[in-house]
């Protein structure tokens, strides 16, 4: 039972094989499997028995002798399956081509196919066993079974299967690099990404996430060529392969991509798909791999271009691209040496000078002594999803400085603690910083919580997350306000207790028309119960204007720069 197909010709009435022998030919019977086959076996389920019909070369080396003894069906198709079907399987095919089995698939349907694998020669293949039911002929109903050869057939599937995506049905990465590897011809290479695409998916759900991907895999397709190549990475992530020397060409095809993708997100009703691409030079001396790498590099540069949504990598990238490796690697060791410093900035009353809070804020300090800013590995984080942990992380230390300072008599004051808006998609948030307040044995009023207004922008269900902070009982103080959202209509969502304005509100002081504009803003937020810090205060002149204009407190050079936790000590009181 081997060679290309294997057939057994079961019967389920008593009688004679030779008898049902002399019914059908090697032809009548291929024609009822409509497959190709070179062995084939008539066996009599009720009697157990079986007549080999026509051998291989293959099986009569094999198994010639062995039939000659006339075994059982039973004892056949046993010795078969433990001689040639591969060992995790063998067990569930002993089952499935057992007479008992055979007899129950065929007496619901007509035909009964089961695919399973042998070693051959060293090497798996594929089989499929084919069961077919006879009409029935002098009141007998006979069964034909097959063991068909399937392997390049298989294969076929299993490349497919390779470099097809689930999600969009199209090309995958893994496709992507084998096409682009093969291309002689000049050429640029895209990485595409959209613009905060978790909202779509927290929005509008999982499902109409994975639609809105293949769509967005489809209206790209669209734009390209017979020689141009796309693949879907993961998540909204694309990468795509233009074939051509223009940078003309690719600068129309973005522009026509982001065009189009606004008007099938107004089509499918979901948030603005707002593509950002990174480009670099095909070219096949270097490995696709190291080609897209450069090109997700050129991305994040587009990502934070309010001017443009696309970028070239340069070779300065390269240096910067090792960078954020880097820094990306080191992350987790950093944190298990808590390399990450806390350092406080005061809020001050600008009429009395006296500290009313602080703001924490985070400071890397590396293995040389030497401390990274904030700016230089937050953005990182946020992009890569580590952010969470970093402001889990932050949240906790500055819960166990506030704890060490009562316990050495000082009065504490409220210090808030900034949470990054990717932090906000995490449904658990609120309860983790408050198990975290209880296990210092904290009241939340002194851990306010400081979120951009960009966070809260059309997307209810991080507005009810922010509000679940405030049910908590800590106070949230929206930052950065008036950095490039209008967000007016979000304070009539969501209650802050602070509002603070940004440093470019700030620096308007001296401008008249500046100064109306922070008069009104300050004003307004009075009216709606919001007490006002302003930030980035440097200069006497800006105090004095915030001062008359009732700003509760400020926070900025001009009284103080972000200090140390040992050094920040000193602006506290005895208790």
């Amino acid at each position: 039972m081997d060679g290309r197909f294997s057939v057994l010709y079961l019967q389920q009435e008593k009688s004679m094989v030779t008898t049902n022998t002399e019914k059908y030919t090697s032809e009548q019977l291929l024609a009822i499997l409509s497959e190709d086959y070179n062995c084939v076996y008539l066996v009599n389920i009720d009697e157990n028995s079986f007549e080999p019909y026509l051998l291989s070369d293959p099986i009569k080396k094999n198994f010639g002798d062995y039939f000659k003894t006339n075994p059982t069906y039973d004892d056949a198709i046993r010795k078969y399956i433990l001689n040639t079907v591969v060992k995790r399987q063998q067990h569930e095919m002993l089952q499935e081509a057992s007479r008992e089995n055979l007899k129950h698939q065929l007496s619901a349907k007509n035909i009964f196919v089961k695919d399973f694998k042998v070693e051959r020669d060293g090497s798996t293949c594929f089989f499929r066993m084919k069961a077919v039911r006879l009409t029935a002929t002098d009141g007998q109903l006979t069964v034909v079974l097959g063991f068909a050869d399937i392997s390049f057939q298989k294969q076929k599937e299993l490349e497919q299967y390779a470099y097809v995506d689930s999600v969009t049905d199209g090309h995958n990465y893994n496709y992507f690099k084998e096409s682009v590897s093969l291309n002689k011809m000049p050429g640029y290479i895209l990485a595409m990404d959209i613009h905060s695409f978790k909202v779509v998916n927290k929005v509008c759900g999982i499902k109409t996430g994975d639609i809105t991907i293949k769509g967005i895999y489809r209206t790209v397709l669209k734009q390209l060529r017979e020689q141009d190549v796309i693949g879907h990475v993961n998540a909204d992530q694309f990468a795509i392969f233009l074939s051509t020397d223009d940078q003309k060409y690719v600068t129309q095809f973005i522009n026509s991509v982001t065009i189009d993708l606004l008007t099938f997100s107004i089509r499918m009703k979901v948030p603005q798909l707002i593509p950002y691409f990174g480009i670099t030079k095909w070219t096949s001396e270097k490995k696709i791999e190291m080609l897209y790498s450069e090109a997700k590099t050129a991305k994040l540069e587009s990502k934070n271009n309010p001017s443009s949504n696309y970028a070239y990598y340069s070779e300065a990238d390269a240096t910067k691209m090792l960078e954020i490796k880097k820094i990306e690697d080191e992350f987790e060791e950093a944190l298990k040496q808590q390399s990450f410093e806390i350092w406080y900035q005061k809020k001050c009353n600008p009429l009395t000078g006296k500290m009313v809070g602080a703001e924490a804020l985070v400071r890397w300090k590396k293995s040389d002594g030497e401390f990274l800013p904030p700016a230089d590995f937050i953005p990182i984080y946020e992009h890569n999803g580590m952010i969470r942990k970093l402001d889990e992380y932050i949240f906790r230390q500055v819960c166990k400085q506030q704890k060490e300072w009562l316990m050495q008599g000082y009065q504490i004051v409220p210090i808030s603690i900034n949470v990054s808006r990717a932090s906000l998609y995490y449904l658990d948030i609120v309860d983790i910083y408050r198990n975290i307040a209880d296990e210092f044995d904290l009241t939340p009023s002194f851990l306010p919580i400081e979120i951009t207004e960009s966070a809260t922008i059309d997307n209810n269900e991080v507005k009810d997350i922010v509000n679940n902070f405030r049910l908590a009982g800590f106070p949230l103080h929206m930052d950065d306000f008036g950095s490039g959202y209008s967000s007016l209509a979000t304070l009539n969502v969501i209650h802050f207790d602070t509002l603070k304005l940004d440093k470019t509100l700030v620096d308007y002081i001296g401008n008249y028309g500046g100064e109306r504009l922070l008069e009104h803003t300050i004003s307004l937020s009075k009216e709606l119960g919001m007490q006002v810090t302003a930030e980035g205060v440097e200069k006497e002149e800006q105090v004095q204007f915030l001062t008359k204009l009732s700003c509760d407190s400020i926070q900025g050079f001009y009284f103080a720069r972000p200090q140390p936790a040992e050094e920040f000590v000193q602006n506290l009181e005895i208790g």
